[in-house]
């Protein structure tokens, strides 16, 4: 999500990542929408605490058509699958989770920007 007002931290992007079993979420801030920064944050920030999701479907962010997160799913063995172009409620849980203001403002919050 984004690109939003630069943080004190350099960070303009928000990656959410839901659980669709759980629904449990997360919103990671970034610098950028690059392979390296998302597979990083993916790797390092979720599979990490919770183990690699049996399948990935990610929007259509180039970073997710990356051979670096093609790698990756492939050695963690997640299926990758993408959401129909131009059908977004294919993914609706993760658009619903970041039209929620809560989950963005306790992200990236204007006024202290802490981002965490």
């Amino acid at each position: 999500m984004g690109p939003l007002p630069t943080s004190i931290r350099g960070n303009k992007y928000i990656l959410v990542i839901v659980d669709y079993f759980t629904k449990y979420r997360e919103a990671f801030p970034t610098p950028n929408q690059a392979a390296y920064t998302v597979t990083s944050l993916l790797v390092n920030e979720w599979v990490a605490c919770f183990c690699p999701p049996i399948q990935l479907h990610p929007d259509h962010c180039a970073a997710f058509g990356s051979r670096l997160l093609k790698g990756v799913c492939r050695e963690l063995r997640m299926n990758k699958t993408r959401t129909t172009l131009h059908h977004p409620h294919s993914n609706g849980l993760v658009k619903r989770t970041s039209r929620n203001p809560t989950i963005i403002l306790r992200t990236f919050n204007e006024g202290y920007q802490s981002d965490r």
